[in-house]
């Protein structure tokens, strides 16, 4: 099932409220709604949706992950979204984020361009981190936007990035050695590669993403959390161990041996920058795979992705129910 952690939500300090709720409580009714738990779509949904260009940013990785957002692309395709208003970017892997920025602001305006219908933009992990530095760099392009989904967003860096770069936590004995052994491979493997690691990797790594936002958003904190707390929105989750996806099992054992609580790449309390944009909360026993990748690479079911995509779509849309006041 669908769910939101309900004691991470009570604890997250937001942005603003909207309508006497705030966005994460307003989410939280969306997916426990008829609507989403049954994918009862209605036409007012449909209608309304015709008027958007739905963009998905991928993340790391993205070149070698087949099938990614293929489940949330045919949900809206079966909301008779035309297939020219659904669209799938992804940004080089071997690629720093800052150095992806410009690249991908030029794609998102060439989405808005052949069309002039705003966007509704849903980012993952490393293109999370790039779609925000695209807003911060470009802030004009907010007038494009509807609304933008961060999800399990690298924006604070990875503490897996940190290792293979050799900055973080060294491996003993609290991980079994085939766990170990695998890191240590994927390490080497990554040597050998050396754009990856020196470009893309290590821009994912803690002081990489420090720099960069504070590069970015120099002297305009204040002015991006005003402009931002209704534009641009982070969703993360966790995952227990024994619910990781078999992709990400090393790197989860990792960060649950010697850091805490994450979604197998992404720690739990560093999924959002908290002046720029607003938390929605953490999804429970959800991985960094789950909401937008299947077999082999997720354990998430098809419906799961279905039900998150109308999820975002009912938010970003704004539409009323019985329990969800209008955006």
């Amino acid at each position: 099932m669908l769910r939101m952690s309900t004691i991470v939500i009570l604890l997250l300090s937001l942005n603003g409220a909207v309508s006497a709720k705030s966005y994460s409580q307003i989410f939280n009714d969306i997916i426990a709604s008829d609507e989403v738990q049954n994918l009862s779509v209605n036409t007012n949904s449909i209608q309304k949706s015709q008027e958007y260009n739905f963009v998905f940013v991928g993340g790391f990785l993205n070149e070698i992950s087949y099938g990614y957002f293929k489940d949330n692309e045919s949900f809206l395709k079966d909301l008779k979204i035309p297939k020219k208003q659904i669209h799938k970017i992804f940004p080089s892997s071997s690629v720093a984020v800052e150095k992806n920025i410009p690249w991908l602001a030029k794609n998102l305006l060439e989405k808005f361009n052949s069309n002039k219908k705003p966007l509704v933009i849903i980012s993952h992990s490393k293109g999370a981190a790039e779609t925000l530095g695209v807003i911060l760099k470009y802030p004009l392009i907010l007038k494009k936007i509807h609304k933008v989904f961060l999800v399990q967003a690298a924006v604070r860096g990875s503490h897996v990035a940190d290792y293979m770069m050799g900055v973080g936590r060294k491996l003993d004995e609290k991980m079994v050695w085939h766990r170990r052994f695998e890191m240590d491979f994927k390490k080497s493997a990554n040597v050998t590669i050396p754009q990856l690691v020196n470009q893309g990797i290590s821009s994912l790594s803690h002081s990489a993403m420090t720099n960069l936002w504070n590069k970015l958003a120099k002297g305009r904190r204040d002015e991006f959390k005003e402009k931002l707390k209704n534009k641009v929105f982070y969703i993360g989750s966790h995952e227990q161990l024994d619910g990781i996806s078999k992709s990400i099992t090393a790197s989860g054992l990792y960060l649950s041996t010697y850091y805490g609580a994450s979604d197998g790449l992404i720690m739990a309390n560093e999924y959002y920058i908290d002046d720029l944009g607003t938390r929605l909360g953490l999804f429970e026993n959800i991985d960094h795979m789950d909401l937008f990748l299947g077999f082999p690479y997720s354990n998430g079911s098809i419906r799961l992705r279905q039900k998150f995509t109308m999820a975002l779509l009912k938010l970003a849309l704004g539409l009323n129910s019985s329990k969800i006041p209008s955006l």
